[in-house]
């Protein structure tokens, strides 16, 4: 027969949920002091107004035996509807097309997730001046393709106009 364990005391309850909440106030305002640390490297991206997002992959394993591979991201990107610094998590399986995403605006993400990414932010940095460059060039490429659809659709535009 197997000995029943007691209940703890209502003493050593009450110590610890105290200590918990000594070391919740403690990790709340460390957690508040990061975001303010971030907040001016989120604010200079935003006065760039890119208008692109690129996303930079800190956690990549190879692929395990069956084909599952994980991957953790930071990323600048419209998130919820914002630009903004992000992180991600995508999973899923070589074998199979679609990716499981989640993200999450870079201050509302996991706090272990932005301790770890924190230091992946310059070759974010990288990336985003990649895909900026990479995007100037494919709009200097269509340039001429959009004066000629905006020459023709003002002549008809005009000439239906006319018919009025």
């Amino acid at each position: 027969m197997a000995t029943k364990t007691p209940p703890p005391a209502a003493d050593q309850i009450t110590a610890s949920f105290k200590e918990l909440s000594d070391s919740a106030a403690r990790l709340n305002a460390v957690s508040d002091e990061f975001a303010k640390a971030v907040a001016p490297i989120e604010a200079a991206l935003k006065r760039l107004n890119l208008g692109v997002s690129a996303w930079y992959a800190y956690y990549a394993p190879k692929p395990d035996e069956d084909g599952d591979y994980w991957e953790r991201r930071i990323g600048y990107a419209k998130v919820g509807g914002k630009w903004g610094l992000a992180l991600a998590t995508v999973s899923g399986n070589v074998s199979y097309p679609d990716d499981h995403v989640e993200q999450w605006p870079f201050n509302d993400a996991p706090r272990w997730m932005r301790v770890e990414a924190i230091d992946h932010v310059p070759a974010l940095l990288q990336e985003l001046v990649k895909e900026a460059n990479s995007t100037a060039s494919e709009l200097s490429k269509k340039i001429g393709v959009a004066r000629e659809l905006s020459v023709t659709i003002t002549a008809l535009s005009k000439d239906m106009d006319g018919r009025r």
